[in-house]
C-alpha cells in the first residue's frame, strides 16, 4: 500500500467518491470492454478438466448446474437437427476431445454400442 493510514473517515469519503463516480456515469465506458460481462469472462467457453470445450447454453435441456453443456454434444446436434438423448454418445474419432469437426464425430446410441466400437479398435492389428 502506499503507506497511508486509512481511517474511518477516509473509507468513507472514498467509499462517496467512488459511488458519485459510478452515478455520474464516470465508469461506464468500461463495461464496453467485455461485453458489460465480468473481467474473468471468455466468450461463454472453458475447458473441462478431460479436454472437452464446453459452451455456455443456459437454455439447453441437459445443460449442467452452471449452464454449460460439451461442444461436441453441440456440434452433433446441430448436424442432426435434434436434441440428443442423454443415453447417445457422441465419440471422437481421432481421440482429441477438442478437434470437433463433424467429420471427427460418431454417434452411439447407447453406452454398450460405443463400448463395443471400442472392443473393436483394440482388436485391429497394427499395420
Amino acid at each position: 500500500m502506499s503507506g497511508i493510514a486509512w481511517t474511518r473517515e477516509h473509507r468513507r469519503r472514498f467509499s462517496r467518491q467512488v459511488a458519485e463516480a459510478h452515478r455520474a456515469g464516470k465508469y461506464a465506458h468500461r463495461l464496453d470492454w467485455n461485453g458489460g460481462h465480468p473481467a474473468n469472462w471468455r466468450g461463454g467457453r472453458k475447458t473441462h478438466h478431460g479436454g472437452y470445450a464446453l459452451v455456455s447454453a443456459p437454455t439447453h435441456p441437459y445443460a449442467d448446474s452452471q449452464g454449460y453443456v460439451r461442444e461436441h454434444r453441440l456440434v452433433m446436434e446441430d448436424h442432426l437437427g435434434r436434441v440428443l438423448l442423454p443415453t447417445e454418445i457422441v465419440h471422437h474419432i481421432n481421440g482429441d476431445t477438442a478437434d470437433n469437426r463433424i467429420k471427427n464425430l460418431i454417434l452411439f446410441d447407447s453406452l454398450v454400442g460405443h463400448l463395443k466400437h471400442h472392443r473393436e479398435q483394440r482388436r485391429k492389428p497394427c499395420a
